[in-house]
């Protein structure tokens, strides 16, 4: 063809394979480029004809579906008709096999170049198809452009909703911190130590976190701590049935010696991951007033480290509608080695738990 290209070139000038001011090199890559695009021109029309065999043959898999008595004939202007269905019909399902029979002879003059079968060939339906059902027509972009077919979305079983007016129970809110993963304590202890109390306390006391006893018996304040807690809220005439006990902290943190487990100060990081079960315990419960026991605990209910003895004695203002009063932890009397000072911290902490006292009168 690069020949037959040439010598019409040199047939144009009255001379024999030379023109005027142009070198035989130049002749030949004009040749070459004349050559490429009369091969690409056949190659286009190679693909047209295999994209209208690809239609017909989804036309007559259509005509299958149609009643004995209709007959269905389509050709195109300038076309010849096109071969009977029947020789179509000797391939179960032979839409993917036909067009795979066709497109793999279809050959690429570069990596970069088209086929001229684009994923619009196949969606936009000329004026002979117009009266087909476009809706039992299959896709076949996915197979033409190579990714494979999208599989349809399978959706994960519906979540519950979540409650938006914040009315979670604590039934509710206990079943969940069983599963608690929010720090590594779960790993050690044996179970989460979630608060109880009445459901709508008009007080609501944090302490720090629970002891070994508690750990054991899954319970806030049943150990020591917990003893001297009741003796002071009975000094203080506040029934503990009437409030609500918690911790800022669920799991118990230790460190084993042989067989006993001695308790470690939950951190910063600790105390902020399990902040989440103080905040929802306060919004179910609502109390009027909340007593932080100790360092931790006012840590956990300010959301900062708040000194014990600046801020004790007094109320201080937690939200709108609920106050705050910041007094010791019960275990913090019992390591205190002198007698008398441990009864007259003793006296200020009852002192304190008769300050909350008239919360309860008024609730």
């Amino acid at each position: 063809m690069v020949r037959q290209t040439l010598n019409q070139a040199c047939g144009k000038t009255g001379r024999r394979g030379r023109l005027p001011g142009l070198g035989r090199e130049h002749l030949m890559q004009r040749a070459a480029q004349q050559a490429a695009l009369q091969r690409r021109i056949h190659t286009g029309m190679a693909e047209r004809h295999a994209l209208d065999l690809l239609r017909h043959g989804l036309r007559l898999k259509m005509a299958d579906r149609v009643p004995q008595g209709r007959k269905r004939t389509h050709t195109r202007a300038g076309h010849a008709p096109f071969p009977k269905f029947e020789a179509v019909r000797r391939f179960p399902n032979d839409g993917p096999s036909l067009m795979f029979m066709l497109c793999s002879s279809i050959a690429l003059s570069g990596p970069g170049e088209s086929t001229g079968v684009s994923e619009a060939d196949f969606h936009q339906q000329n004026q002979g198809d117009s009266d087909l059902p476009r809706g039992n027509l299959p896709d076949l972009s996915s197979l033409i452009s190579g990714s494979p077919k999208r599989e349809p979305m399978r959706h994960a079983a519906r979540l519950p909703e979540p409650d938006l007016f914040g009315q979670e129970s604590l039934a509710d809110l206990r079943e969940e911190a069983v599963h608690c993963r929010a720090c590594h304590l779960y790993k050690d202890a044996t179970q989460t130590v979630f608060g109880e109390g009445a459901a709508h306390a008009a007080i609501m006391l944090v302490g720090e976190q629970p002891g070994d006893k508690e750990d054991l018996a899954g319970k806030p304040f049943v150990g020591p701590a917990g003893q001297v807690l009741d003796r002071g809220l009975g000094e203080a005439r506040i029934p503990r049935n009437k409030v609500y006990i918690t911790n800022a902290v669920k799991h118990f943190k230790f460190v084993p010696r042989g067989k006993i487990r001695l308790h470690q100060k939950p951190n910063t990081s600790e105390i902020r991951a399990c902040r989440q079960w103080y905040e929802r315990e306060l919004t179910t419960v609502k109390p009027a007033l909340v007593v932080a026991m100790g360092a931790t605990a006012a840590q956990c209910v300010f959301g900062k480290i708040t000194p014990i003895g600046k801020n004790r004695g007094h109320l201080l203002d937690l939200t709108e509608d609920t106050k705050a009063l910041v007094t010791v932890h019960p275990s913090y009397l019992l390591r205190l080695p002198d007698p008398e000072s441990k009864e007259r911290e003793y006296r200020q902490f009852v002192s304190d738990l008769k300050l909350a006292s008239s919360y309860l009168r008024k609730a």
